[in-house]
């Protein structure tokens, strides 16, 4: 069975993740959205 594509990762306290993204794939601009709040307040 294929793996399925997921678009929510969770990561423990104290934790971390890398993610792989291929940008070849698409053209244009595109978001990265997190629900951690310290990061959505920061400025960019």
């Amino acid at each position: 069975m294929a793996a399925v594509p997921q678009d929510v990762v969770l990561v423990p306290p104290g934790g971390w993740v890398r993610l792989r993204i291929p940008v070849n794939t698409r053209t244009g601009r595109s978001v990265y959205h997190c629900h951690i709040l310290d990061h959505e307040d920061a400025p960019a």
